[in-house]
């Protein structure tokens, strides 16, 4: 199919034109799709964030990726692990290197995928996330909380914009720290992979506030406990980054590689305190859920003796 773009499109990006054209995909989905060859100029392939001119004319090339509220994950079964359920939540535990979300339908591993093989009847707006409420980077391992239906998944949703979710996160970082202290400042997602940070109480962005453990350190290295009420992207990445300890492994914030060549990093989100999403009129509980298993690469580093 071809499409001409005329004088209200000159000047917009190649994926705003779809997603005018074609509502309900995500930005994922269209950088997928554009990345694939979906969309073409005369002989040249177009990218993710080309402007378009007045009187050019593409052609697409591969089908429309599917709205993003209208399909299931695959189901992937053996992914995720479940730690804890109740009536209406349930908390999975998520291995590094899983993607939590699929991009496309076909898509498998993700965690999203692991949770509806575990609940194929789960009740999940949009059906793609199945129900999972928090996202954790393909290289974080821990704890997601899922809804197992629409309206636990609204009231706990509206629990994470309230910052009434509390998350904390065990990392080792570079270098020795000693003191604890509270990382403040802004984050801003520009499009990229990573996000940019401007620290203090005054900035552009979102706030993020995280305070930071120490629990053990060596003049080489340390582990730190990150306690959070906010959710940003990368977060606790860019925070303990900007004040110079990025996390071992986390090569987009100048982390270096771990010793043993795995490529993910050392950030494990290992406890969850949340309200149960009861009914208005009936009498909320807070629930705290720890995941009692150190992954194997947080060996080395940390015993039981240090979380306590």
């Amino acid at each position: 199919m071809k499409l001409s773009i005329d004088s209200q499109w000159h000047g917009w990006r190649i994926e705003k034109i779809l997603d005018t054209l074609y509502p309900g995909r995500t930005r994922r989905q269209w950088k997928s799709f554009l990345s694939a060859g979906g969309v073409r100029l005369g002989s040249r392939t177009l990218s993710f964030g080309d402007r378009m001119s007045q009187g050019s004319v593409v052609e697409l090339t591969l089908s429309i990726p599917p709205r993003d509220d209208e399909w299931f994950p695959k189901p992937c079964p053996d992914t995720v692990e479940l730690l804890q359920r109740a009536e209406r939540w349930a908390v999975m535990r998520k291995p590094h290197g899983l993607p939590t979300m699929p991009i496309l339908p076909e898509d498998c591993p993700t965690a999203a995928g692991g949770v509806l093989a575990l609940f194929p009847d789960i009740q999940a707006d949009p059906p793609r996330e199945a129900g999972i409420l928090n996202r954790l980077d393909n290289g974080t391992c821990g704890l997601l909380l899922v809804g197992l239906d629409k309206e636990a998944a609204h009231r706990l949703r509206q629990s994470f914009a309230n910052h009434q979710v509390e998350k904390e996160y065990i990392a080792v970082v570079r270098g020795s720290l000693t003191e604890r202290f509270w990382a403040e400042g802004h984050i801003m997602t520009t499009g990229r992979d990573r996000v940019s940070y401007e620290s203090g109480p005054h900035g552009r962005g979102k706030r993020a506030v995280s305070l930071v453990i120490p629990l053990r350190h060596t003049q080489e290295w340390s582990v730190v406990r990150v306690v959070t009420r906010f959710g940003r992207r990368h977060q606790v990445r860019v925070q303990l980054a900007h004040e110079g300890h990025p996390i071992m492994g986390d090569l987009l914030y100048g982390g270096e590689p771990l010793d043993n060549g795995d490529d993910h990093f050392l950030l494990w989100a290992r406890t969850i305190r949340f309200d149960t999403p009861e009914p208005v009129r009936q009498k909320r509980s807070r629930m705290e859920v720890t995941d009692p298993l150190i992954p194997e690469s947080f060996v080395p580093f940390v015993s039981a003796e240090y979380l306590t």
